[in-house]
């Protein structure tokens, strides 16, 4: 598969037509505003009965938007662990994971506030792991890969040829992966592509 393949899949707009979520436990009494983020990694699955998607992930999973961001809260078990903030400027395009890694099963909720969006209003995206057969498989996989781009290309293609562009991306951003061309060719080029139209030429998939 031609990384213009590549570029088309995997890409979600987190907030699309959905209702303002309602104050709850997770909220912490405070009522979120809505904003709307292009995030590329991890991949999102939307359908009719809940428009807001929710991604499987892996242990670690790396978030990676188009979007300036200037916060991103991740929430665990209902609490916010983690705020990620930059006050005289904006994260990077890829933020790794940062802290214990997730158990099998466990959901985890990651709020995102863009460069121009005020304090409160922010897009969900909505989380969990996948079970333990996935994620061991995953690390038997990596350690398979080792340090060998061509071999985590392959493999990036070999998920994509399956229908797993969930796995793709994860490998494609995992830090674990390697750095170098061309697998840093390829990110460039998905974090360039964002959410915007296929390029004239790339194949669908």
């Amino acid at each position: 598969m031609t990384p213009s393949a590549l570029l088309i899949t995997g890409l979600a707009l987190v907030n699309a037509p959905a209702p303002a979520p309602q104050a709850g436990p997770s909220d912490q009494g405070r009522q979120t505003g809505e904003t709307m983020v292009c995030v590329i990694a991890p991949r999102v699955e939307a359908s009719a009965s809940d428009p807001r998607g929710l991604g499987v992930v892996m242990e670690r999973p790396a978030l990676v938007v188009s979007e300036r961001l200037r916060a991103v809260i991740v929430e665990r078990q209902g609490q916010p662990l983690l705020h990620l903030h930059s006050s005289s400027g904006v994260l990077p395009a890829v933020i790794p994971w940062q802290g214990e890694a997730l158990r099998a099963g466990e959901p985890v909720t990651l709020r995102l506030r863009p460069e121009d969006s005020p304090e409160g209003t922010e897009a969900t995206l909505r989380l969990v792991a996948a079970a333990d057969p996935v994620l061991a498989d995953y690390r038997r996989e990596k350690h398979r890969l080792g340090t060998r781009a061509s071999a985590w290309m392959a493999a990036i293609d070999a998920a994509l040829d399956r229908g797993q562009p969930d796995r793709a991306w994860a490998l494609l951003f995992d830090p674990e992966a390697p750095q170098g061309s061309p697998l840093d060719r390829l990110r460039l080029q998905v974090i360039a592509q964002g959410c915007g139209d296929i390029p004239k030429g790339a194949s669908r998939r």
